[in-house]
């Protein structure tokens, strides 16, 4: 399944993956520290379990205390459960606890997550339905933006704040830079339209 990395902690590398086998199902982590061999890493850690938790999207970033958060898509079925979550690693104990993002009724796609330390804030963009019909697609439509408290995660129910939009409702894949954002750099996020071929592209 599809995996990700991210450098974290100041001395370690971060791994995670997908698995969507009855077996292992769900978000494995595995860390390496800096200065091990390069095939010596601690032992993997299931992220998030569950029959449907896990899909193929995985967007990683840290923070200067070395917290891990991931942006995820899992792939449960009923309309209340979650379709899109945030994974967080506390990085003293390397536990780490989920957090609904979006539900299936609100059909979000593809998340990525940016951390405003300074602000204490933090930004999840996704694609979801474009309105007014809402129609449910995986094949793109309008980039939303959520966000949350840093100190208490809790993001809202919704699609969120519309941010980039396309007259044919195709709009997808939002990217963004993978280092910490702040009032000096602003917030920018670049997303794709595979009908017409062109960027589009938010500041804030």
């Amino acid at each position: 399944e599809l995996s990700s990395l991210v450098a974290f902690d100041g001395d370690k590398i971060g791994l995670m993956w997908s698995n969507q086998t009855s077996a292992g199902r769900g978000f494995w982590f595995a860390v390496h520290r800096d200065g091990a061999a390069d095939t010596t890493w601690d032992a993997s850690v299931r992220a998030r379990s569950g029959a449907e938790s896990a899909d193929d999207h995985i967007n990683l970033k840290t923070d200067s205390s070395g917290r891990v958060y991931a942006a995820v898509k899992d792939s449960f079925d009923g309309s209340s459960e979650a379709e899109t979550e945030l994974l967080v690693r506390d990085p003293v104990t390397g536990v780490w606890t989920n957090h609904l993002i979006g539900t299936v009724g609100e059909c979000p796609n593809r998340p990525i997550v940016l951390v405003d330390e300074a602000r204490g804030v933090l930004h999840v963009l996704q694609t979801g339905p474009t309105p007014p019909s809402f129609t449910c697609t995986t094949s793109g439509g309008t980039i939303y933006e959520k966000t949350s408290p840093i100190g208490s995660i809790s993001f809202p129910s919704g699609h969120g704040t519309a941010v980039i939009q396309d007259s044919d409702s195709v709009v997808h894949d939002v990217s963004s830079t993978k280092q910490v954002i702040s009032g000096a750099t602003g917030l920018l996020v670049a997303a794709t339209n595979p009908s017409t071929k062109f960027y589009w592209h938010a500041f804030a």
